[in-house]
């Protein structure tokens, strides 16, 4: 079987509020992501997830996001996060691959609250600037506590 045909088609997110909320974030002018893509808030989604160790199964999934949108290096994030995840390579052969992908999906499906209140909610503030300490925290958090 050719790795193509093991692969999804697309990645998917939440059906509903979930969904929403991916949408909201590329839709609204007061976010930073605004006219982005649904890749680029799912792979934020997907860091803030696995930093917080926030693995959520999708209870109902909406296949919204081409798998051929994503690059090298997105690929890699998401290989690397399944590699962790699992505590073996064995999660990037064969059948296995999609795996890596649906970790990813719900690790984005955890992430994706706390980016959506990182942007919108009620804590005052510039999001960018309260999405840069988020990114702070998380790079403190793999250097073992140093910067």
């Amino acid at each position: 079987m050719r790795r193509e045909k093991q692969l999804p088609r697309d990645i998917s997110v939440e059906h509903g509020k979930k969904h929403e909320k991916f949408k909201k974030l590329i839709e609204s002018k007061l976010s930073p992501f605004y006219k982005k893509t649904m890749k680029d808030v799912f792979m934020y989604a997907l860091g803030i997830g696995f930093s917080n160790g926030k693995r959520v199964k999708l209870k109902k999934k909406v296949g919204t996001i081409p798998l051929r949108t994503f690059n090298e290096n997105d690929e890699a994030l998401i290989k690397a996060i399944a590699i962790t995840e699992k505590g073996s390579m064995d999660v990037l052969f064969g059948e296995n691959i999609k795996e890596a992908f649906d970790i990813a999906e719900e690790y984005a499906n955890g992430g994706i609250d706390t980016l959506y209140s990182l942007v919108f909610g009620d804590e005052p503030g510039d999001p960018d600037r309260k999405m840069e300490q988020e990114l702070r925290h998380i790079f403190i958090k793999v250097q073992g506590g140093k910067i």
